[in-house]
């Protein structure tokens, strides 16, 4: 027998893992407005809207000013030095 199980929509909580998405996988912006998204997204949750590549822009912007706010107080009297090493190779 199978039963049936509430799972609750929540537009904020589907837009902020829309832009984890777009951060952690490294996409463009308007990777969202392709077809194949929208098809996907429609049939995995028809009540979301997508967010135009503007609005997701903001939102990972406002996340990194976040991130490089609590990064700051982290290292607050703290010394940091990042060394890279680059080769160039034919």
């Amino acid at each position: 027998m199978r039963t049936l199980k509430v799972i609750n929509y929540n537009y904020d909580e589907c837009r902020q893992t829309l832009v984890q998405m777009v951060i952690i996988d490294e996409l463009f912006f308007n990777f969202m407005e392709g077809k194949g998204f929208r098809l996907f997204s429609k049939i995995l949750q028809p009540r979301f809207d997508i967010p135009s590549r503007f609005t997701v822009m903001r939102d990972c912007l406002k996340i990194y000013v976040e991130e490089k706010g609590r990064l700051r107080t982290t290292l607050r009297g703290q010394r940091l030095c990042l060394i890279t090493y680059t080769w160039i190779s034919i």
